[in-house]
């Protein structure tokens, strides 16, 4: 994983409180999830921050520096936003029960709707809906919105490839009704860039048209990319129409942890059968020198499935997921 060190915003003699909104949120010696613990904050305490890197937040911990993760502290001069608004800046984004991806959707909200806003934790923002009832929104999704600090996002300082799989000539897998699999990834991709791009990630795409493109280039565009995870974005056939479901698949051990929170996140978010997280002999996995993954995200080859596989909203669906994995994952 390469990141790129971020110029402060925060000087030493600029420290800006923040409370920490974590059960317990560890302090390290070095702003990297390896380094050594040095101790630990627990919810809703006060800390200075002095420093911002790549999401990562720099305090004086006991007399020394030390680092905590940026996504898990809000600010203190906004911890009651009566009177601000939040304004959905994807092209669909699920309202929910509760402030993470594990709770129940209540239906989606499309770019340019606009919430008055109630709180905000951990990322997530409770808004109030037309008809009175309220839900959460993810802050990464809209404007207006609390963010870790000095501005940064919980993707700030990541760089992430984007792989829409076959093109041109090469239409990949053919559906039930005919639908050519390289005009689902490539829309699909677009609608994951927007997200993740929302959620301050750096994206590139391998091809943002319909054009062929050997292996070989995909997995040299993510070697000059600075990358910090590729993903190739996939949809699965099968002789048995009855087949369904999402898998995820890696190469190489160290990439089965960013395997295993994106699928998590994409069974969560779809509620498609889980087909799970398995090793898969690609050559875009294989050849890569980055955290790399690719995405089966449902079979065209079930007339059921096809069906929803594409929507805008299960697109979407997906997006939100591969992001949250993401964030999750960093």
């Amino acid at each position: 994983m390469s990141l790129s060190v971020l110029t402060p915003t925060v000087s030493a003699e600029q420290g800006i409180t923040y409370r920490v909104d974590a059960t317990s949120l560890n302090v390290r010696s070095e702003p990297n999830i390896g380094a050594p613990i040095i101790g630990s904050h627990d919810d809703d305490t006060l800390v200075t921050v002095y420093e911002n890197r790549f999401g990562w937040a720099r305090i004086n911990h006991n007399g020394v520096s030390g680092w905590v993760a940026a996504y898990y502290l809000l600010e203190t001069d906004s911890a009651s936003p009566q009177g601000q608004q939040m304004t959905v800046a994807v092209d669909a984004a699920h309202i929910r029960t509760g402030p993470g991806t594990g709770y129940d959707s209540l239906g989606l909200a499309y770019r340019g709707d606009f919430f008055p806003m109630i709180e905000k934790t951990n990322g997530w923002v409770h808004v109030r809906l037309s008809d009175g009832s309220t839900g959460w929104i993810a802050g990464w999704l809209g404007t207006n919105h609390s963010t870790p600090p000095s501005g940064s996002s919980a993707l700030e300082g990541i760089t992430i490839v984007l792989d829409a799989g076959h093109g041109g000539y090469d239409p990949g897998a053919i559906g039930y009704f005919g639908e050519y699999e390289k005009n689902l990834t490539l829309p699909t991709a677009h609608t994951i860039s927007d997200q993740l791009q929302q959620a301050g990630a750096t994206v590139v795409m391998t091809r943002s048209g319909d054009q062929y493109l050997p292996l070989e280039q995909r997995v040299n565009i993510s070697h000059a990319s600075n990358t910090d995870a590729f993903i190739s974005v996939h949809y699965n056939s099968s002789l048995y129409t009855s087949a369904q479901g999402i898998s995820t698949y890696y190469y190489s051990n160290a990439d089965r942890g960013l395997a295993d929170q994106i699928q998590g996140q994409l069974i969560a978010h779809t509620n498609l059968q889980n087909d799970g997280v398995q090793v898969g002999d690609y050559h875009v996995l294989r050849e890569n020198n980055d955290a790399a993954v690719l995405v089966e995200l449902g079979f065209l080859s079930n007339p059921i499935e096809v069906e929803r596989l594409k929507t805008s909203s299960y697109q979407s669906s997906v997006a939100e997921a591969i992001t949250q994995g993401l964030i999750d994952y960093f």
